[in-house]
């Protein structure tokens, strides 16, 4: 049977956290520095770079003992045997009953465990890391922390696989570019169909006001046109209106008067005429905003006071 020995920690409610697999006759370092510790102990900034060295040395005179010699480096923090501090350059043989602490502060505290090894078995790891992930199942892992590399690198992540092919899915693309098709044929249709109605009125209303400017000017007259052979009615008629003159001074002025108001008739009809034309201008301007506003979708906002 091979001999070595198992450095255990313990934290602070007595469970062991991890272990190390140690051989009689070397040296191992306990730091804070990962690239250069055998131990490492990177839970704690109490704990240097490089704290103490650890020697395993096998005890002749017994055949199942072995001695463990604890050295400080010189650490601010220091390091302890149970409450003793060592100090400078003295090497301190402990026994399995005592507890390690490296920096005063240290929650976690270390125990040697004596263990035999099967010859057949293979030789520890070479290295206090390659140990502590022997003695862990490869996992360097602990309750409440982590003892990965800051400065790994994972990997990159794995490409999504692509999704599959759909069935169906060209002719529904074609159903739906089709129906688009007629839903734009059949606005184009309610365009025209909206369009034609105000046409026709249009049509109509300009066909009223010339109408009615053509008829203007003879009903304007119609009064003077009815009292043409009667001259006893028109002097009577203009004698209920007021009129003081005689009848051939009447008549003149009647005759006047009637001229005067054909010209006015005729004057008004035309500022009539011109009216209607600027307002069908205008309605046409509006009408052509208004449809150009419904192609934009956005009718709302132009034409026809919307």
């Amino acid at each position: 049977m091979k001999m070595c020995a198992f450095l255990i920690e313990t934290d602070g409610d007595g469970e062991e956290s991890r272990k190390w697999i140690m051989e009689p006759g070397r040296t191992y370092i306990v730091g804070r520095e990962q690239d250069t510790a055998d131990v490492w102990l990177g839970h704690s900034e109490m704990v240097s770079r490089r704290h103490a060295e650890l020697l395993l040395e096998r005890d002749e005179a017994a055949t199942d003992g072995f001695f463990l010699f604890v050295k400080d480096l010189d650490t601010r923090n220091g390091s302890f045997v149970g409450d003793e501090r060592l100090s400078g350059e003295r090497k301190l043989q402990i026994s399995e009953a005592q507890r390690l602490r490296f920096a005063e502060d240290n929650p976690r505290s270390y125990k040697i465990r004596l263990k035999e090894q099967p010859k057949s078995a293979s030789p520890p790891p070479s290295s206090g890391a390659q140990a502590a992930e022997a003695a862990n199942g490869g996992k360097r892992k602990r309750r409440g922390w982590d003892e990965k590399p800051e400065d790994a690198v994972a990997g990159p992540p794995a490409a999504a696989p692509l999704p599959p092919s759909i069935p169906g899915l060209a002719h529904a693309t074609s159903a739906a570019k089709e129906k688009r098709k007629l839903l734009w044929a059949a606005s184009k249709k309610k365009d025209t169909d909206l369009r034609q109605p105000l046409e026709h009125q249009q049509q109509e209303s300009t066909v009223k006001f010339a109408s009615a400017d053509a008829q203007g000017p003879s009903q304007s007259a119609l009064w003077e046109q009815s009292f043409t052979n009667d001259d006893a009615r028109k002097h009577k008629f203009l004698k209920l209106m007021g009129a003081t003159k005689g009848a051939g001074g009447v008549g003149g002025g009647g005759s006047q008067k009637a001229a005067k108001n054909a010209s006015e008739g005729a004057s008004t009809a035309a500022a009539a005429a011109e009216e209607v034309a600027r307002m069908q201008a205008r309605d046409v301007e509006l009408e052509q905003q208004f449809f150009s506003g419904m192609k934009r979708k956005d009718g709302r906002k132009v034409g026809l006071g919307m």
